[in-house]
């Protein structure tokens, strides 16, 4: 069985393609659902992936699957909010969650060195005054596209985070939200935001170099910096 201990969390490191993963999985005991844990992942202590859900079947290969968040567009097509994008990837996701759950032995991949990259793509809709870029930000082989750059009421530029709503209020009587994805420092968080916003006004300035036809499909790019993790002993 996958669940032994009811809502016990282990925490385990996987390195995968140069990036320091920590996993943690809370195992759900509720046997009249297929869902069997949660699962969250943290880059390198700095950015985290959160909501990912253990499935039980028996046509998986390891009795389980792991599923990404996802959001329902117009056309009743679910897309994920990130993913795994390679094979590799989605195995040693699949074998971290497996060993964490069954015997609890930590699972380490990779050399530890970090490398985080963003790509900011302007919009150029017209009927939209709120979104004002998209950004597809890239940690090794997991891959999150649900990131935006948004326009206050001011007129300021924020990164927005995919997110939901709770079912409970804040103090101010407004709904609570909580992320599926978000930096895990106010430093790093910083960092990103900076980082974005210089590629957005850098792919605004060429995209004035372009004709409007191609506009859309103009995008920049740059790595992130951070500091290297630390090395297992």
């Amino acid at each position: 069985s996958l669940i032994q201990d009811s809502q016990r969390i282990i925490r385990r490191k996987v390195k995968k393609g140069g990036i320091m993963f920590e996993i943690r999985v809370t195992k759900l005991d509720n046997q009249e659902s297929n869902v069997k844990g949660l699962v969250s992942m943290v880059v390198d202590g700095k950015f985290a992936f959160s909501s990912m859900r253990v499935i039980e079947s028996e046509k998986a290969q390891r009795g389980f699957f792991v599923a990404m968040p996802s959001y329902r567009t117009k056309e009743g097509k679910y897309v994920d909010l990130y993913k795994p994008v390679t094979s590799d990837m989605s195995n040693a996701l699949a074998d971290a969650v497996a060993k964490a759950m069954e015997s609890g032995e930590p699972v380490t991949i990779g050399n530890g060195e970090t490398h985080i990259s963003t790509y900011v793509t302007p919009v150029h809709y017209q009927n939209n005054e709120t979104m004002a870029a998209k950004v597809n930000l890239k940690c090794g082989d997991m891959v999150c596209d649900s990131i935006v750059l948004r326009k206050s009421i001011e007129g300021n530029l924020f990164v927005a985070y995919p997110s939901y709503e709770k079912k409970q209020l804040d103090e101010s009587g407004n709904p609570v939200h909580t992320s599926y994805c978000n930096p895990t420092t106010a430093e790093f968080r910083t960092t990103l935001s900076d980082n974005i916003l210089a590629q957005y006004d850098a792919a605004m300035k060429r995209s004035y170099e372009v004709k409007p036809k191609e506009k859309e499909t103009q995008s920049y790019s740059v790595e992130v910096p951070t500091s290297p993790a630390p090395k297992q002993k």
